[in-house]
């Protein structure tokens, strides 16, 4: 009885972790989505005396997330398995050229948020495996603080929302443990994401 038992929580459980949408496709389901995001996510806090100078909260986008990510837009847009494909296939070929980064970035001067700009005062680091690589940071512009906040929930609207990218396949690098570092004049935030588990 009690293997019974076990075997009956064991397939719940499972359950618990896929959705069927509307147009028949087979998904993570959103709470496993938020789990996998919380588990590659990391939020720092920086304060000058009483005053706050950096709020940021990140999130490596490694297969795991980038195919979550897929599902989680799948559920929320209705999409069909054409387009379903087609998204698979473009985050394949992206994570094999490059490694991109999430970033949700506060500061109370707003010309200091400007993490995209060519003469910004920041740079942005990627440490992995003894390594360091330099990004790129560009804001995301097209949508709304809603849309967002569907793939990360804990953006808000006073953050600014930006995709950092660096010159390295995220698949040469997701399998080690990696440290995200936003530096500059206003101040220093440094956030650590874990290997890539199965």
């Amino acid at each position: 009885m009690k293997y019974l038992i076990f075997a009956f929580s064991l397939l719940t459980l499972a359950c618990a972790t896929r959705d069927v949408t509307p147009m028949g496709l087979d998904v993570m389901s959103d709470s496993a989505y938020q789990n996998t995001i919380n588990e590659y996510s990391d939020a720092t806090e920086r304060y000058s005396g009483l005053y706050n100078t950096i709020t940021m909260r990140s999130t490596i986008l490694n297969s795991k997330v980038a195919h979550a990510q897929m599902d989680q837009s799948a559920r929320l847009y209705l999409w069909e398995k054409p387009k379903y494909d087609e998204e698979n296939a473009n985050v394949d070929k992206k994570i094999k050229t490059e490694a991109d980064i999430f970033v949700s970035f506060y500061t109370p001067e707003r010309k200091h948020d400007n993490l995209d700009r060519s003469k910004t005062l920041w740079k942005v680091f990627l440490d992995v495996n003894g390594k360091r690589y330099e990004g790129k940071a560009a804001r995301i512009k097209k949508l709304v603080t809603s849309e967002i906040q569907g793939l990360y929930s804990y953006h808000n609207t006073f953050s600014t929302a930006y995709i950092v990218t660096f010159p390295v396949p995220m698949i040469d690098i997701e399998k080690s443990p990696s440290k995200l570092t936003v530096t500059g004049p206003v101040g220093s935030a440094t956030q650590s994401y874990p290997a890539l588990s199965n």
